[in-house]
């Protein structure tokens, strides 16, 4: 397998809800080769999520003119290094992995206490810095450009 696999997943199961809401839109894929096997479907599908977070965060950055200063990621998927790499080369900012059990469930309560103003000096999650690759980061640009391209047509594939 290698990464990027040159293929684009659109990866749109029921619809799509941001940031161009389409409800219409299902998953598509497109780029499969013969040298493709089942490896590279799998890091294409991850691949494709990943560059919907792209898509977002820069949709995000447009509308408010702010970037952000990282993306916490956190749940299930923090345990699969694949996704990870890939969410990391992608990533236009700095992505911090949450390793916590019931991350929601513990952040919700941080930021129910923190609007309460009953948690001054309580830390927050502990996180870690994912390390960004340069050479897998600039790898991905034209894959992403090709998935802003798949995704912004108005004709569902």
């Amino acid at each position: 397998m290698r990464l990027p696999t040159g293929i684009v997943v659109e990866p749109y199961l029921r619809g799509r809800v941001a940031p161009a809401p389409d409800r219409g839109r299902r998953m598509a894929w497109s780029g499969i080769a013969t040298g493709h096997g089942p490896g590279d479907l799998l890091a294409a599908a991850i691949e494709g999520t990943c560059l919907h977070t792209r898509w977002t965060l820069d949709e995000l950055t447009t509308l408010t003119g702010t970037t952000p200063r990282s993306v916490a990621v956190f749940g299930g998927q923090v345990r699969i290094p694949l996704w990870m790499r890939v969410k990391a080369a992608v990533s236009p900012v700095p992505v911090q992995v949450v390793r916590a059990d019931d991350a929601v469930c513990a952040g919700a309560a941080l930021i129910a206490g923190q609007a309460g103003g009953s948690l001054d000096g309580v830390p927050v999650l502990p996180a870690e810095r994912l390390p960004p690759d340069p050479g897998l980061q600039a790898a991905y640009l034209p894959l992403y450009e090709r998935f802003r391209t798949s995704a912004r047509r108005q004709e569902h594939p």
